[in-house]
C-alpha cells in the first residue's frame, strides 16, 4: 500500500487497516509505504502539476469502508467492523469535498521500483 503525505488516504488510516488486516488469521505480505511530498495521483502524467480540485469527493475523513464475506459492506472504526450507513457515509464525503492530485514524476519512479521490489520479494521464490 502506498499513500502520499497529501493524499486522499492518511497513513493512519491505512496503518488502521494493516493492522486489522494482521489480525485477521489470514495476513497476506502487504507493506505500507508513505511518500511525504507526494499528492493524490502521483503515478499519472495526465495530471500535470499538482493543484487542488475543491469540488471532487474524497473518503479522507471518513472510516475505512471493508467488504467483508459474511456481512457485506462494513465501516473499520476503532478497529472494529461496524454496520455501513448510507446517510452517515454520504454527510461524511459531503464535509470532505476537494483534494489536491498531481503528478510528481521523481516520486513515480520511486514507488514503481518499490513495488517491484515488492513483487520479486513475494512472488519470486
Amino acid at each position: 500500500m502506498m499513500v502520499g503525505g497529501d493524499d486522499t488516504w492518511q497513513v493512519a488510516k491505512a496503518e488502521a487497516y494493516l493492522t486489522y488486516a494482521r489480525a485477521s488469521g489470514y495476513p497476506a505480505p502487504v507493506e505500507l509505504l508513505s511518500y511525504a511530498d507526494a499528492k493524490h495521483g502521483w503515478t499519472d502524467p495526465g495530471l500535470g502539476a499538482a493543484r487542488e480540485y475543491p469540488y471532487l469527493a474524497s473518503t479522507r475523513k471518513c472510516p475505512f469502508a471493508l467488504i467483508t464475506p459474511n456481512r457485506g459492506l462494513e465501516l473499520l472504526i476503532d478497529g472494529q467492523e461496524r454496520s455501513f450507513d448510507d446517510a452517515s457515509w454520504e454527510a461524511c464525503i459531503r464535509g470532505s469535498l476537494g483534494h489536491v492530485m498531481g503528478y510528481d514524476e521523481k516520486i513515480r519512479r520511486q514507488s514503481t521500483d518499490a513495488a517491484i521490489a515488492f513483487l520479486k520479494r513475494n512472488l519470486c521464490v
